[in-house]
């Protein structure tokens, strides 16, 4: 994707609200009308591929609005490794150690 193009789906997403002014997503991309929202202010993403957990531009705006559901799996071995109680790939069967 070019530049030009980025930047014309990020004022886009500014103008339809679903952005703020400083590029902050202000509600979960996946419970909004973000593609057809974007595809009427900007023709060319008709052609880019906008599937759901598929493209490249719906899972930066995962990842931008911090929607990281794959960690929940793991959450406290993840934060047990966050604190440093514990190496990679190292479990407890589910349970932190303390």
């Amino acid at each position: 994707m070019s530049e030009e193009l980025s930047s014309k789906i990020a004022a886009a997403l500014v103008r339809t609200e679903l952005a703020d002014d400083r590029g902050y997503l202000q509600q979960d991309p996946r419970n909004t009308m973000w593609r057809e929202l974007i595809a009427g202010q900007v023709p060319e993403v008709a052609k880019l591929p906008l599937e759901d957990d598929l493209s490249p531009i719906s899972e930066e705006l995962n990842m931008a609005y911090a929607s990281h559901e794959i960690v929940a799996e793991f959450m406290e071995e993840t934060l047990a490794w966050m604190a440093g109680e514990r190496e990679i790939g190292q479990s407890t069967g589910g349970v932190a150690k303390s």
